[in-house]
């Protein structure tokens, strides 16, 4: 029997981290020192800017997923007292370590084999977190850094608490370069370093001295609407992608350039002006930007659009070809592989990663999944932790 994966809509309000005020959360010394006010402001360079005309895949369409799958390998997330999961929201593999964040706000690390490492503390202690609104791991100090409302919280790769430094910049999401920090925030909540001159992007030092800013283009009312921590911004390397809510443009940033890599066109494309107001989404059977998008080492990328009517829709695009498969369902067969499209969180290497809520019976036939990855999951039932699926597309 052919099973139809149909998602519906789930449009949330993104957590606010600025419930306190800056005033009793950030002291005149470290405002003065971030000197956003001073930064110079990124015009990105658009020479190189790739339009990708998507057409009217961006919509009611059904693809099949077991004609795209090339391969397919599962994690499960080993189940004991101390690692009990909750929905996964965020995911990071490093080289040598997995780092996952739920619904809970519980941070696990798990080895890349899914065995159960260590649990942050959670509470108001030194090195203990009040939750993981995002964290990213730097492979050149080999250290896990969680945000929090006031700063960061180092530890080293297995979670043991290193040290922890303040600074002033309200984020969303961030990532951590060689040369320092780029913050995302589509919310705007920066205004107490600068009242004439808040953005959604900064470049800092390591000091968090604010050397640039950038992206300034969602219209206020719509600012305040987001799929739950979607990702906004995605390492390649040495560079990272940045994307935004409404927008169509896809940047390009590291600590040397900023640019306009892609915008992105389709039939069914909402048009958002400085003007726009939320009532006109939630109206609409269009499609606009989400601002998610996932992309595998220099083969393949995965853009994410939502319609508050119809729902979500992603598609797969070959980069080197330009040809496209996407939908708002998708057809397989349940008893070859599991339901992995629309629950992606990262990618490793060449793979998409996704998520699997394991049930009783877990038993797939599909030649594209190895027979000992086949074994890992077989006698999971509802009460295990969620399985990591590693995927490849081939089209």
């Amino acid at each position: 029997m052919k099973t139809i994966i149909i998602i519906g809509v789930v449009f949330l309000v993104a957590s606010c981290i600025g419930t306190e005020t800056s005033i009793s959360r950030f002291s005149p010394e470290q405002i003065e020192h971030a000197a956003l006010h001073e930064a110079s402001y990124l015009n990105p360079e658009e020479d190189k800017i790739e339009t990708i005309e998507m057409g009217d895949i961006v919509g009611e369409n059904v693809f099949s997923m077991t004609e795209i799958l090339d391969s397919m390998l599962f994690i499960p997330l080993e189940t004991n007292d101390e690692s009990i999961l909750g929905g996964i929201h965020l995911v990071r593999i490093s080289s040598e370590r997995i780092y996952v964040s739920d619904d809970q706000d519980e941070l696990l690390i798990f080895d890349l084999n899914g065995k159960f490492i260590n649990k942050l503390s959670k509470g108001q202690g030194p090195g203990e977190i009040r939750r993981p609104y995002a964290f990213d791991f730097d492979e050149k100090t080999q250290r896990l850094i969680v945000l929090q409302t006031w700063g960061f919280i180092f530890y080293d790769k297995n979670g043991k608490y290193i040290e922890e430094e303040a600074h002033p910049v309200i984020a969303l999401d961030f990532v951590s370069t060689n040369e320092g920090y780029i913050f995302f925030d589509h919310r705007y909540q920066n205004y107490h370093l600068d009242p004439n001159g808040n953005t959604a992007m900064f470049i800092t030092d390591k000091s968090y001295k604010v050397k640039a800013k950038g992206i300034n283009v969602v219209p206020k009312g719509l600012d305040q609407t987001v799929l739950s921590r979607t990702l906004f911004l995605h390492k390649m390397g040495g560079t990272f992608m940045v994307s935004q809510l409404y927008n169509d443009t896809i940047y390009e940033v590291n600590d040397k350039y900023f640019r306009a890599k892609y915008v992105i066109d389709f039939d069914n494309k909402i048009k958002v002006t400085k003007n726009s107001k939320m009532t006109d989404t939630y109206n609409s059977t269009d499609f606009y930007y989400m601002g998610s998008m996932l992309e595998t080492e220099g083969k393949y990328q995965l853009f994410r659009f939502m319609s508050d009517r119809i729902g979500q829709c992603v598609v797969y695009r070959n980069m080197k070809t330009g040809k496209m498969v996407g939908g708002t369902s998708a057809t397989f067969l349940k008893t070859e592989i599991p339901q992995y499209c629309f629950r992606d969180r990262t990618t490793y290497k060449d793979y998409f990663v996704s998520v699997l809520y394991p049930q009783s019976d877990m038993k797939f036939t599909s030649s594209k999944i190895p027979e000992d990855s086949k074994r890992r999951i077989e006698n999971l039932d509802e009460e295990d932790n969620p399985v990591l699926v590693l995927y490849k597309v081939k089209f």
